[in-house]
Order: C-alpha cells, then structure tokens, then sequence
C-alpha cells in the first residue's frame, strides 16, 4: 500500500509540475511582445503563496518530501512568472466598471466554498476544511458585492437573481433539507455529493467569460 501511494504521489507530482508549466505559452508570447497585454498576474502571485506554504507544509511534516519538492519547484516558476509580469507589465488606467468580466464563476465558487464550510462543520475533524472555505466565503461575498457596485444595470440584475438564487436560496434549503431530513453518515455524505457536484461547476464556471468573449 505504502509503495502505490509513493506511485501515486510521483504521478501527481508530474502533473504539479505540467500544471505550472501549463502558462508557459502565454509567458513566451509576453517575451515575445515585451508586454504583460490584457494578461493578470494576481493568479501567479496567489499560486506563488500556495506554493510556498506546500512548500514549508512538506518540508515541516515527515514523510513529506514530494510535496516539498514539487512545491519548490512551483515556487521557482511562479517568482519567474511574478518577474516577468514587473519587467513587462504596462501602466494602466484604473477603470471603475465591470462591463468586461462576468460573475458567474464568482457565485458560483462562494456557493461551492460555502457548501464545503457546512461540511466542514458537519463533519467531525475537518476544520480545516471549514476554515479555509469559510475564509473563501468571505473573500467571495467581496467579489460579488463589487460586482453589485459597479456594473452596468443589466449585468447588476442578472448578478443579483445569480446570487439570490444559487448563493442564498440553494445552501439554505441543502442545509435545511440535510439537517432536518438526514442524520450521521447519510448527511455527510449527501454534502460531500454536493460540494463535489458544485466543484465541477465551479472548475467548468469560466465558460461563461469565455462564450461571451
């Protein structure tokens, strides 16, 4: 058992690595251009951050070695990305409107991070997985709000019956239904179901910016 999980984890290592590889096009086209374009560094900061505490998680837990190292390894690419993106971004202007982004991915991830925090309080042990969802609850509410604020009358109704519907109306009537309808392992494991269903949705989310583009 112990030798397939060291299988398992080296599998998963070399996907770590193809997944931070995975920008690399788009940072040769930046060279190409000397220009950072229409591109955000905001997720390579944020990846850099992840990797960084996998990195001090994996050398601080023994036994840990191939989380340390793939870590490493995305900490190396994503300070050459964060570089990248300071030697070749360009000045911008601050633009107070939301008419170029979609909020669907947003509600869609603080109905998935909220869901995930139930189960996290539900289920014995898993706090950890309550805390850091709930810290994304937090962060999504923001987002959504300002997309409230500042887009145009169309996209302001459309993101408030999004976010009535799926970020109030759902988790309500799930935990409703799951704490007066279920008990023990039949209610962990209803939203376990659900939180993986909205997991899919959620990674499938940014469609919706890109059909509109």
């Amino acid at each position: 058992m112990e030798s397939l999980s060291f299988y398992v984890g080296v599998i998963g290592n070399i996907i770590s690595v193809l997944l931070f590889l995975s920008p690399l096009g788009t940072f040769l086209r930046i060279v190409k251009h000397r220009s950072t374009e229409e591109f955000e560094s905001f997720p390579y900061i944020c990846t850099l951050l992840s990797s960084s505490l996998w990195t001090y998680y994996g050398i601080t837990k023994p036994g840990s070695y191939l989380v340390a190292t793939v870590n490493s390894f995305g900490v190396v690419v994503e300070v050459i990305y964060v570089s990248l993106f300071l030697l070749y971004a360009p000045p911008r202007m601050k633009n107070r409107s939301t008419e170029e982004f979609e909020s669907f991915p947003y509600i869609c991830t603080l109905l998935s991070s909220s869901l995930w925090t139930y189960y996290g309080i539900t289920k014995p042990g898993s706090y950890l997985v309550a805390t850091v969802n709930s810290f994304g609850v937090v962060v999504e509410v923001i987002y959504v709000s300002l997309f409230l604020l500042y887009a145009p009358p169309r996209m302001k109704a459309k993101t408030a019956t999004l976010a009535g519907i799926l970020n109030v109306g759902f988790p309500v009537a799930a935990i409703l239904v799951t704490y007066l309808g279920m008990q023990g392992d039949l209610r962990i494991d209803v939203i376990g179901f659900m939180c993986a269903g909205l997991n899919i949705v959620m990674y499938a989310s940014p469609l919706a910016a890109m059909v509109r583009s």
